[in-house]
């Protein structure tokens, strides 16, 4: 995945490199745990914090605030949980489904 960012003037791109199986385990805990939750300035801290690990550490929170334009800050952290979860829940639908599938004689 990639990010970009403005520090000092200038646009910098960052890459998330390879993800992890723990990177997607902890990226659906983060999911979960934002669901339902009250949008305040702890809560947008912890998005932020989410990318910026996600990015391991390649810039720090003041700068992606600093680096991203006000109405991407959370599209930018719920495209990161998209990108890393995938097509889980479709993915784990058609597993359920290829399970239930009557075998043949």
């Amino acid at each position: 995945m990639i990010i970009k960012l403005i520090i000092d003037d200038k646009e910098r791109t960052f890459n998330t490199g390879f993800i992890s199986g723990k990177k997607l385990r902890d990226t659906m805990a983060m999911s979960e745990e934002m669901e339902g939750k009250q949008q305040d300035t702890k809560t947008l801290d912890e998005m932020v914090d989410y990318v910026v690990d996600l990015y391991k550490d390649q810039f720090t929170r003041d700068q992606f605030y600093e680096g991203t334009a006000s109405d991407k800050v959370i599209s930018t952290f719920t495209d990161c949980i998209e990108s890393v979860t995938g097509n889980l829940k479709n993915k784990s639908e058609l597993i359920a489904v290829a399970d239930h599938k009557p075998k043949n004689s």
